[in-house]
């Protein structure tokens, strides 16, 4: 049985910015998925095959139920926001199709 999951979206109140090289990226609070030092964590992305990876990455900042992140991460993709702990490596999912791209917000230093 396929495992349904929301995604979340991001919106765009909070414009890109370039200052150097680094990019950070603005996602759901509750799409992280933190490890025990809380600086770094998990985020569950859908390819295009509609399958799970997961991308680690560095918190930078919390707030206002968003955290801004450090990682390998791309704009337009489906991020899970539920039921995180019971996701997988390589599941597949299904995305309902009313739902829009989950959004990551981008910002770059």
């Amino acid at each position: 049985m396929k495992k349904t999951f929301k995604t979340g979206y991001v919106h765009t109140w909070l414009h890109p910015f370039r200052r150097g090289s680094k990019k950070t990226f603005l996602i759901p609070l509750k799409a992280l998925i933190k490890n025990k030092e809380g600086k770094s964590g998990t985020v569950f992305v859908a390819n295009e095959e509609n399958r799970l990876f997961s991308v680690e990455v560095e918190t930078i900042k919390e707030e206002s139920g968003f955290v801004e992140v450090l990682g390998n991460l791309e704009l337009g993709r489906y991020i899970a926001i539920s039921d995180l702990n019971e996701l997988k490596e390589g599941q597949k999912v299904k995305i309902p199709k009313e739902q829009t791209p989950g959004l990551i917000e981008e910002k770059s230093y």
